[in-house]
């Protein structure tokens, strides 16, 4: 049984190819910084979460996930709820978990966090639905078609732009779907075109969709885009990048620890950075079921931005409210 290191699981089609490069640099580092680790690739989608449940029943302290949101988000639902902590090294297309944790999006920056001298473990939450765990977000409608565009590796560009990309395709052909959610017993019916249940403040390559979300405070934060224009979607969601979208009469924020959502047709769910399952929804948070490793305060390693406090973790729950329904 390892006690020390880490395991490596490495998507080499993350961030449409830019990972498979990055590979052999990032266990340079970790050579260089005297940390143990073993290397395992994966080969199809799914191969992360039963490479990661192999590795968490092994006793590894550390698993890894050398990807984006995707990877990332297939290696917690092998991890999260055993012993194993989550490490994140970030060569994807959004990379939003280890921004709203402070984890540094630079190869260098991320492979120092893994030495056991550099880091410390945060315990997150986790939110849980039928269809699969998350730590970023769980979206239907507008969220979930522009991941899907973005995973399908159509255009020429990557990372954000690849995002960006999406967006504009998606919102050529978006409609608002009739929902009705239930938030702890709370009813709500609405046209919807884009639904964000959040557990982290960022999405979306960089989007601040949940300003106030917290990671490890136990609550979900729901993010409503109702019926809006094509043109006007445009123009606001570049505010999303400061979080300034809050303010729109089409966005409206709650919180929960339990939603359930009803559509009147199938809809695809997004979880983190994969597009996978169908609705309805019947997510909850989980409280702390999964423990990253972060920059160690005081090091010097964090990613600094406007969630500076979501990375610096929430120090204490929050009430419900917040937004309007």
């Amino acid at each position: 049984m390892p006690e020390t290191g880490c395991l490596l699981i490495a998507n080499p089609t993350a961030g449409r190819g830019a990972a498979k490069g990055k590979v052999d640099e990032l266990q340079g580092i970790l050579r260089r910084l005297g940390v143990r680790h073993e290397l395992t690739l994966t080969r199809s989608e799914g191969d992360a979460t039963g490479i990661a449940r192999k590795a968490a029943a092994a006793g590894w302290p550390l698993v890894v996930a050398v990807g984006g949101d995707g990877t990332m988000w297939e290696v917690l639902n092998g991890v999260a709820g055993t012993p194993s902590a989550l490490g994140i090294v970030p060569t994807g297309t959004g990379n939003d978990m280890a921004r709203s944790l402070g984890i540094p999006l630079n190869l260098a920056g991320a492979a120092r966090v893994l030495a056991a001298e550099n880091h410390e473990l945060r315990p997150v939450d986790v939110g849980e639905d039928p269809d699969g765990k998350f730590g970023i977000v769980l979206g239907l409608n507008f969220p979930s078609e522009v991941m899907r565009y973005v995973n399908t590796g159509a255009g020429p560009f990557r990372g954000s732009l690849a995002i960006t990309a999406g967006v504009v395709r998606t919102v050529t052909r978006l409609r608002a779907e009739r929902m009705r959610l239930e938030l702890d017993g709370k009813a709500l019916e609405a046209d919807v075109a884009g639904l964000f249940i959040m557990n982290t403040p960022y999405t979306g390559g960089g989007l601040f969709m949940a300003p106030e979300a917290q990671p490890d405070d136990g609550w979900l934060d729901v993010v409503i885009l109702g019926r809006i224009g094509r043109l006007d979607l445009l123009r606001t969601l570049p505010r999303a990048y400061k979080g300034t979208h809050v303010t729109h009469p089409s966005v409206s924020i709650t919180r929960c620890q339990r939603i359930s959502v009803e559509t009147d047709r199938p809809l695809d769910k997004l979880f983190d950075g994969n597009v996978h399952g169908k609705s309805p929804v019947r997510a909850q948070v989980a409280h702390h079921a999964l423990r990253v490793a972060v920059p160690r305060r005081g090091g010097g390693d964090a990613a600094t931005g406007p969630a500076a406090g979501a990375a610096a973790g929430s120090g204490g729950k929050r009430g419900t409210g917040g937004g309007k329904p």
